[in-house]
């Protein structure tokens, strides 16, 4: 992330990882960021674009949710 701070899918899988551990404040927080540098995102956007494994992508895009991303 340091390379390129503004990189907001690496910020997603932060907050995801985050929401994950049970940290929710910090999850929120990341959430928020995300949407900071790219106010369009949302989960379902993420899935058409990137294509996951729904196997994969289900808890990730539960975890999102979780933290307040967008569907």
């Amino acid at each position: 992330m340091q390379l390129n701070a503004r990189f907001s899918v690496s910020h997603a899988f932060l907050t995801a990882a985050l929401a994950r551990a049970g940290r929710l404040d910090e999850a929120r927080a990341a959430a928020r960021h995300v949407l900071e540098l790219d106010p369009t995102f949302s989960v379902s956007r993420f899935a058409v674009t990137v294509g996951i494994e729904p196997k994969v992508f289900d808890p990730l895009a539960e975890a999102w949710k979780t933290a307040g991303l967008p569907d």
